[in-house]
């Protein structure tokens, strides 16, 4: 049944070509961009998971208006944070 629907559409033969062709241009493109990553590259990822020093979404550039705002909300007479319920 399906090869009948198949057969009947024009210009289907060029479809798995075209397919096959994009599978392989793109498999040919990540192996030469394998094989060209730096060993720096791949000794930094391979060590992700195990750097604790800072998180991924860690921003270093934080301004110092951020900073203040949150010596806001402490107490300064004891060190330690408001409690919000009353």
């Amino acid at each position: 049944m399906f090869r009948d629907v198949l057969s009947a559409i024009e210009g289907i033969a060029v479809r798995p070509t075209l397919a096959l062709l994009i599978f392989v241009a793109l498999f040919v493109a990540m192996l030469i961009w394998v094989i060209r990553l730096s060993r720096e590259y791949i000794e930094n990822a391979k060590n992700i998971p195990l750097n604790e020093d800072k998180p991924p979404d860690d921003d270093d550039d934080k301004d110092d208006d951020d900073k203040e705002d949150d010596d806001d909300d402490s107490d300064s007479s004891s060190g330690k944070r408001k409690s919000s319920s009353k």
